[in-house]
């Protein structure tokens, strides 16, 4: 009789060890959510993305680097004002708290292309990646469209 409840102690412990564990590790994968890159002008040089880092885990990630295709480079920027002017500062690092969503968003942090390869177009699909600091990283499909326009596309992680 003792030997069976210990049997039934021991597998409700391991049972609810194994939800536990469970729990952590459905709280999922860091995604990107609502990507866009703002279209500019003909013959612009440098371009803004737009996207939500959400993180559902239980401990902080830091994005370390980012990176668009048919783009020479890509950098994270904020904007902040300094003196009634707005200015861009380079960010070495985006710390996304656990279980919080940071926003790249316009007058923010955002995603600063340099060197547009091609001319172009609202509607187009840029792949861009997001560099974490345990060398993870996150990918999705940002639309090019206008400020204030709708998404056509999910700009969802991929």
């Amino acid at each position: 009789m003792r030997h069976h409840l210990l049997v039934m102690v021991m597998s409700l412990l391991l049972l609810s060890c194994g939800q536990e564990s469970d729990r952590q590790s459905s709280t999922g994968t860091p995604i990107i959510e609502g990507a866009w890159i703002r279209v500019a002008p003909p013959g612009a040089h440098m371009l803004a993305g737009y996207m939500d880092i959400v993180n559902p885990q239980s401990a902080a990630i830091d994005i370390v680097a980012a990176s668009c295709s048919g783009f020479g480079s890509t950098e994270i920027h904020r904007t902040e004002m300094e003196n009634d002017v707005a200015r861009m500062r380079r960010q070495d690092l985006v710390r996304v708290p656990a279980g919080e969503t940071v926003s790249f968003a316009p007058g923010g942090l955002h995603l600063m292309l340099h060197g547009p390869a091609a001319e172009l177009e609202t509607g187009v699909m840029v792949s861009c990646t997001l560099d974490l600091a345990d060398g993870r990283q996150l990918s999705t499909l940002a639309e090019l469209r206008a400020a204030g326009s709708r998404s056509t596309g999910d700009g969802g992680t991929r």
